[in-house]
């Protein structure tokens, strides 16, 4: 019984070692790069060893996938939004100096590597249940956020947060100056928290001036 245990685990390591592996591999070099050989080689097993886990490198990335997929869910589980100060939205220079270490703790070849991830694993029907949770939590954190802090009618806004936050994570891989591209961030968090509280009709007006002066433009 022992031993039969003892197998057992170390038959589960292997196989998250060669899931880990996996997705190291498409780090390095996309999905083209993810074989049998270079994931085994990753993790530093026989090759057999993903022929004797996985029916196929399809099955391989895919839970490979969801692996890395359900882990960066988890994760969320454990950001605590609860009494957050937002206070330093009241100045743009303070909302920016608020999100720089956002950035400095998080390493950007990671935030790549998730987006490009996320991308890569909704092309496969079989993992958009698990996409789809990792977006709801998001969705749902921040919802529960700006209830906390007395804004109505946050679904929407939240969704706008997020786009923002996943056009951030493209924009991040494109230039190095973290300052920069929270200054950005910072003023565009600004914005459509300020035109949400200013209400539809408000955008609207505002929105129709603009298209009254497109209209007069040459």
């Amino acid at each position: 019984m022992a031993r039969a245990r003892l197998s057992q685990e170390r038959s589960r390591q292997r196989r998250e070692q060669l899931l880990d592996a996996a997705v190291r591999v498409y780090a390095f070099g996309g999905i083209r790069a993810v074989t049998h050989r270079a994931v085994a080689s990753e993790a530093q097993l026989p090759t057999a060893a993903t022929t004797y886990y996985f029916a196929s490198i399809t099955e391989l990335v895919r839970e490979a996938f969801r692996r890395h997929i359900t882990g960066w869910t988890a994760s969320l589980e454990n950001v605590d939004l609860h009494d957050l100060d937002l206070s330093f939205l009241a100045d743009v220079d303070d909302t920016t100096r608020a999100i720089i270490p956002t950035f400095a703790e998080h390493d950007r070849t990671m935030w790549g590597l998730d987006l490009a991830l996320f991308l890569q694993a909704s092309r496969d029907q079989e993992l958009r249940p698990e996409i789809s949770e990792a977006v709801r939590l998001i969705n749902q954190r921040l919802t529960g956020l700006l209830t906390e802090h007395g804004l109505e009618q946050p679904d929407e806004l939240a969704a706008a947060l997020i786009s923002q936050m996943v056009g951030t994570a493209i924009r991040l891989q494109s230039h190095d100056d973290d300052a920069v591209e929270a200054h950005n961030l910072a003023t565009s968090l600004r914005y459509l928290l300020a035109a949400h509280l200013a209400g539809p009709e408000s955008v609207d007006e505002a929105c129709r001036w603009i298209s009254g002066r497109s209209a007069e433009s040459p």
